[in-house]
């Protein structure tokens, strides 16, 4: 909703763009991460945790690779952190589905905190 929302406000449609970006990433970490723990209590083998590190590797490759390359702001990594971290956390961690509902407000934190760092760089 934030593409629609920025571009009614007056952003530009590159910035609109880059906000709605960030938040799709953010939020396939989230998912591929969260199904990584499900997939370690279920025993379903290493083909969900292999995605989610991928996943999470890439993306901070690829936005820090782009931002250092200039065809990114550098916004878009940092506001790409808070999810980075969780994700990785999660992983390095084996959490138990027992943990999920920890896991759930470690994503709003995530959420909140991502949402701060996109209204002030994205202005």
């Amino acid at each position: 909703m934030g593409f629609p929302i920025a571009l009614a406000e007056g952003v530009d449609l590159f910035r609109a763009a880059l906000v709605w970006v960030v938040w799709a990433v953010a939020f396939a970490l989230a998912t591929v991460a969260v199904r990584a723990v499900i997939a370690r209590a279920k025993h379903a083998g290493p083909l969900p945790i292999v995605t989610a590190y991928v996943a999470l590797v890439g993306s901070i490759v690829a936005s820090v690779g782009l931002a250092l390359a200039g065809q990114l702001p550098m916004s878009v990594p940092i506001a790409l952190v808070p999810f980075e971290v969780l994700g990785l956390g999660v992983l390095v961690a084996p959490v138990h589905t027992k943990h999920l509902r920890k896991v759930g407000w470690g994503l709003v934190a995530a959420s909140v905190t991502t949402c701060g760092f996109v209204v002030t760089f994205f202005r």
